[in-house]
């Protein structure tokens, strides 16, 4: 049996002879090459394609909103407590304020008046006696005589004119209560007027400087940083505040000026020419207007008991149960008290039954006079 004859391959041809493949073909081959090489390549080149196309769109939007002249919508961050007082950045300019319209009507502060003008007439001292050759302190006094049975217990009312509906209270007590009118206080003329009118004698209460910084005495005190000319203007203008002529004057507050000796010296110098008594609410231990007062020749008294630092009525009672033991025990007695609710409901039931027992009702000058033998 013969072998069948192998069939030989086709000779290549030298290669300065081979025919190259047509460009469909080298197209397809090196697409299939690239297409391989990116299926080989995984996570990593997909990723970059999406990088790339990122890219090539944030190129595009900004080619487009530069051709445009767009601005690209900000996004305002979250405002907080932290952020709120953050400037903006100075590249972006900040829209103008709008200026808010000016109020057809507004409404002024609440201001205090100013303090009434004294006149210079006023100032000038008044004469020290009249043709009877009595003192000031003296010729406005309420007169009162009594039994010698009798203990005179005067109560002081201070701070009257500030709340005048109690002043016209005050008014329809038993006479004579001793009533301190403030100094600063509106239309003192037609209240003093109603309170003589009444039967009660006239005073006049003086703000002085307390030793408590918060606390505020009111204007025109007196004060004892304040040099003489500034204490001279503020005194003389308390002065003149009451027409018609009082019997003296006691202090507003003032722990700490009462304890000051030169302003208390120069305060009974400057009283001392208009014939005035004072009275010391003693709100301090310390005070030393009983040593001034004597020193130049002043009027003086002080008070024996405070009835209402606590306001309530019961309080009140009880404080003039400790002025009559006083009374019993000193020959007389000067209560302090003011225009509260709670004060007066106690002195009105207090003054009712006063005649009926050992007490006698006086003004604050009969106990000077008896404390100073005039």
């Amino acid at each position: 049996m013969v072998a069948a004859a192998r069939r030989r391959p086709h000779a290549r041809p030298p290669p300065g002879l081979r025919r190259p493949p047509p460009k469909r073909a080298r197209w397809r081959r090196a697409l299939d090459r690239l297409l391989d090489a990116l299926a080989g390549a995984g996570r990593t080149a997909k990723v970059g394609l999406a990088v790339a196309a990122v890219a090539v769109a944030l190129g595009i939007g900004a080619t487009l909103g530069w051709l445009t002249d767009v601005e690209p919508a900000r996004r305002e961050p979250a405002r907080s407590e932290k952020s709120a007082a953050v400037a903006p950045p100075a590249t972006v300019p900040l829209p103008a304020r709008p200026t808010p319209p000016t109020p057809l009507i507004t409404a002024p502060a609440p201001v205090r008046p100013p303090l009434p003008p004294v006149s210079p007439a006023a100032l000038a001292p008044p004469p020290t006696s009249d043709r009877a050759g009595l003192p000031a302190w003296q010729r406005h006094a309420v007169r009162v005589a009594w039994a010698d049975n009798k203990i005179p217990i005067a109560i002081m009312i201070d701070d009257a004119g500030l709340n005048r509906r109690n002043a016209q209270r005050l008014n329809r007590l038993k006479a004579p209560l001793s009533i301190s009118f403030m100094a600063y206080a509106d239309e003192l003329g037609r209240q003093t007027q109603a309170a003589r009118a009444a039967g009660h004698e006239i005073w006049l209460h003086a703000p002085m400087e307390p030793s408590d910084a918060g606390e505020r005495p009111g204007p025109q005190a007196l004060l004892a940083h304040l040099s003489e000319a500034d204490l001279r203007s503020r005194l003389e203008w308390m002065l003149a505040r009451i027409e018609g002529g009082f019997v003296g004057l006691n202090n507003h507050m003032g722990s700490k000026f009462t304890a000051h000796a030169a302003g208390m010296d120069f305060v009974m110098a400057t009283i001392k020419p208009y014939g005035i008594a004072f009275l010391d609410s003693r709100t301090t231990a310390y005070s030393v207007a009983a040593e001034a007062a004597r020193r130049h020749g002043v009027p003086f008294i002080a008070r024996d008991v405070f009835l209402d630092n606590d306001q309530s009525a019961d309080n009140v009672r009880r404080q003039l149960k400790a002025t009559e033991d006083i009374a019993r025990k000193q020959g007389h007695a000067v209560a302090i008290g003011h225009p509260h609710g709670g004060t007066i409901e106690a002195l009105e039931a207090w003054l009712a039954t006063l005649d009926q027992r050992e007490f006698v009702l006086v003004p604050v000058s009969a106990i000077v006079r008896k404390r100073n033998g005039g």
